[in-house]
């Protein structure tokens, strides 16, 4: 059963690894009263992969060096003790994170589905399928997954979004398309090819083509080694410079058209990979917006609600992308200390450690 009616400190919406990393970190900071909301349960995202789908990058058990695992938020912990490889799938994570949590003795109330938020007099309030939750507050931690972006050209509903995949055997057809040419059209390109399938990538630009960088703007190493092999099969295509405007279905298969009157053919419905919009737009008037990211402090706090934060891949601050786990966790402590700041304008706090202090065995 639970228990809505009292007002909490803090409340973190989502329970991945970004609100659980979070929470602990408010936790070890000192700052009493953190509840964390999910609609689906811990690691809920990570479940809904596709079956073929490992994380990125490699777990490594090097804590006790003072180097967390880069997929831990939990600074003494790492999946690769667990499980014993690097890249483990979504399901093995979620499990991790289960049981990290539980560990940890965090307050998580789940399933609860927070249908709307408001703030009145220095409290927001939150609408939920389990009643009504207020707090001081409020981390938005719901990720990405679970919110594709959907293009609405015509005939957009003929193709199979990437979060939509259960396995990349369920996929029909021999000669397929994909669209989009970034990390997940990657994957779905590679996973296909090791099947057997034709497979030709459409992108807007050529994300492929990079070799070096952030991988948050071009291929991350572990794909670029699953690519090349891809390649070497001859069976992967990949076309730079088609902006998708139309998507035929033509009985014995489907057709794709380019905005130059450039068309593709694939008897198996299109895939398409072309990224998600975020858990933020849950909420989207309580952020400011520029060209579709959310406009922060240098606390990742919201610059139109105050008390609002952002834990996660979405989060953006010049010049800098977070969308891996290992770059956000980096955002704990900084937003524990603004919320350390804010609840301090009514009530006493202890003094705040750090997630770095914690992971150093300092």
């Amino acid at each position: 059963m639970i228990m809505n009616a009292m007002t909490r400190n803090v409340i973190i919406v989502g329970a991945g690894p970004a609100g659980l990393g979070q929470a602990l970190a408010l936790k070890r900071a000192g700052i009493p009263d953190v509840l964390i909301l999910d609609a689906r349960g811990i690691g809920a995202s990570f479940r809904a992969w596709p079956q073929e789908t490992r994380l990125l990058t490699p777990s490594f058990p090097s804590q006790a060096y003072g180097c967390p695992d880069l997929n831990s938020v939990f600074p003494e912990a790492s999946p690769a003790d667990r499980f014993v490889c690097e890249h483990i799938s979504g399901p093995q994570y979620a499990d991790w994170l289960n049981q990290e949590a539980r560990r940890a003795g965090l307050d998580v109330a789940c399933p609860v589905h927070v249908k709307a938020v408001d703030r009145e007099d220095g409290l927001f309030e939150l609408d939920t399928d389990q009643g009504m939750f207020r707090c001081r507050v409020l981390v938005w931690a719901t990720g990405e997954f679970f919110f594709p972006s959907r293009h609405e050209y015509p005939g957009a509903e003929l193709c199979v979004h990437y979060a939509d995949v259960k396995s990349w055997r369920d996929c029909e057809g021999d000669q397929l398309l994909v669209i989009g040419g970034a990390e997940s059209g990657i994957d779905a390109a590679c996973n296909l090819i090791a099947l057997g399938k034709k497979v030709t990538v459409l992108d807007r630009g050529g994300a492929w083509m990079e070799e070096q960088g952030d991988p948050s703007l071009v291929l991350s190493p572990h794909t670029r080694t699953r690519f090349r092999a891809a390649l070497d099969s001859g069976r992967l295509r990949m076309v730079p410079d088609v902006s998708v405007v139309r998507v035929g279905d033509h009985g014995d298969g489907f057709r794709v058209y380019g905005q130059d009157g450039q068309s593709f053919a694939c008897d198996g419905p299109p895939i398409s990979c072309i990224g998600f919009v975020g858990g933020a737009s849950q909420i989207r008037d309580l952020w400011a917006w520029r060209n579709g990211q959310v406009l922060l402090t240098p606390e990742d706090e919201s610059t139109l609600t105050p008390g609002l934060f952002l834990a996660g891949p979405q989060v953006r601050q010049p010049g800098e992308i977070f969308c891996f786990i290992y770059k956000f966790r980096t955002r704990f402590d900084i937003v524990c200390h603004a919320i350390s700041q804010r609840l301090r304008e009514n009530e006493s706090v202890p003094h705040l450690e750090s997630f770095a202090s914690h992971a150093s065995g300092v």
